[in-house]
């Protein structure tokens, strides 16, 4: 009934855990009883489960990663390039340098 409730994000960051600590008391009884864990098949084991942890990581990060307001970053490039003295720089418009603004073209692009 827990394991239900969970989001899917959580319920993979459960198996995962899980499936690590099965992984490593599997890996710890074949050292304690003498035999080379190298050997079997468990390393391999460990390192996929160690991968699908970053994935799960990475994933986590991601949600948390912020947004780029993409409007306000124009606004504050064309601020930047704009003098004191001159005319106001606006979307499709020609400037003194022969340049033609691209904001509105890039973002048809886009």
């Amino acid at each position: 009934e827990f394991y239900e409730d969970l989001a899917p994000l959580e319920r993979a960051k459960l198996d995962l855990v899980s499936l690590y600590s099965v992984n490593s008391l599997f890996w710890i009884l074949i050292k304690t009883l003498g035999h080379n864990p190298q050997a079997s098949d468990v390393k391999t084991e460990l390192g996929r489960v160690r991968t699908a942890i970053n994935r799960c990581k990475e994933i986590e990060d991601r949600a948390k990663r912020g947004r780029v307001d993409q409007e306000a970053a124009r606004r504050m490039v064309t601020s930047g390039l704009w003098k004191p003295g001159q005319e106001k720089i606006r979307p499709g418009q020609q400037r003194e340098d022969g340049a033609r603004d691209q904001g509105n073209e890039m973002r048809r692009k886009l």
